[in-house]
């Protein structure tokens, strides 16, 4: 029996952007149907966004009988662009609150556009996720590949986190937590932390058993109870996270790029660069909102009343000036 063995099957791992969609709906299409005859229904089918997955709500397998059991994967790193391993603490937050989040809800429905209806059929999973943050995995493990033909050791057996550090990596995984599940509106089935365990400390934040035996990573609720439950909204984490640089320590440096090459996806949401002073009314309370708007308006009519005097001053100066003039011209 191989559902003994195999309880999930990924058709193709992160086709690029600019694969043709229809050859890969097509690829998808038929890998389903050989799933299903050969190991049945009861395997979970994995499908690639291919890092869109707003371009999959269009009615794509949202048929309850046909495509039950069938995932859209996405796996959000942070560290696979320059922009996210330059992030400071809190902007590694914010953009899981905004980006990711917005990623998570943006399939699958099935009254697209509307986005109303989740479906019955297709529905989302963060099939990777990490708490790496600045560390460039390709690059680090050149050199420690380099360090071991040329020394006979590896870098960073011993690697140690500070304390600090352990408690944004906290902050960090959960707000992942609370977005990748987002339990309100219903569109993810769940999230997988990559990996389980590593060799050395070289890539602890990409450990699982290590940062739940070290106190980084939470351990895994009960599924009738949402993590945003457990560890509040994502904006509140973001308020609680220590926003100091100095627990970044990016790899490779940035000096050390080229920059004449492409370094990664750029960063436009305005709450992410601005780090989180636009909208700050998340973390306002009704109270505070209130005051904060009698405070406009009252500013606004004072505004309006020492307008209205300027311009009756100004109209009095006229009104003196000409029939000033008159008497000039005599005396002239």
């Amino acid at each position: 029996d191989l559902l003994d063995v195999v309880t999930g099957f990924g058709l193709l791992n992160e086709p690029f952007p600019d694969c043709t969609a229809g050859v890969l709906r097509k690829y998808y299409n038929d890998g389903l149907e050989v799933v299903r005859e050969v190991i049945g229904p009861e395997t979970a089918v994995f499908i690639s966004d291919s890092f869109h997955a707003d371009k999959w709500n269009d009615g794509f397998w949202t048929d309850p009988e046909t495509h039950s059991n069938t995932f859209l994967d996405t796996h959000p790193y942070h560290v696979f662009f320059e922009a996210g391993r330059a992030f400071s603490p809190r902007q590694h937050i914010e953009y899981v609150c905004q980006y990711n989040t917005r990623d998570v809800l943006n399939c699958c429905y099935e009254d697209a556009p509307n986005n109303t209806k989740i479906s019955r059929g297709i529905s989302r999973i963060i099939g990777e996720w990490s708490a790496a943050v600045d560390t460039l995995p390709t690059e680090l493990e050149t050199a420690i590949m380099n360090h071991i033909a040329s020394n006979g050791t590896a870098l960073m057996l011993d690697r140690e986190l500070s304390r600090d550090r352990k408690h944004f990596l906290r902050n960090f995984v959960e707000a992942q937590m609370v977005a990748y599940e987002e339990a309100a509106v219903g569109t993810s089935s769940g999230h997988i932390f990559w990996n389980f365990k590593m060799e050395g400390r070289a890539f602890l934040e990409w450990d699982f058993l290590t940062g739940i035996a070290e106190g980084w990573i939470p351990h895994v609720p009960d599924p009738m109870v949402s993590s945003v439950d457990l560890f509040g909204s994502c904006y509140d984490i973001i308020y609680r996270t220590n926003d100091s640089y100095a627990l970044i320590d990016e790899y490779p440096n940035p000096k050390d790029l080229d920059w004449n090459a492409w370094q990664g996806w750029s960063v436009d949401d305005d709450f992410v660069v601005n780090d989180g002073k636009i909208v700050i009314h998340h973390r306002m309370k009704p109270f505070t909102i209130a005051m904060l708007t009698i405070v406009v308006l009252l500013s606004l009519v004072g505004f309006r009343r020492a307008w209205a005097q300027r311009k009756r001053r100004q109209g009095y100066r006229e009104v003196v000036s000409q029939i000033s003039m008159p008497k000039a011209m005599i005396f002239g």
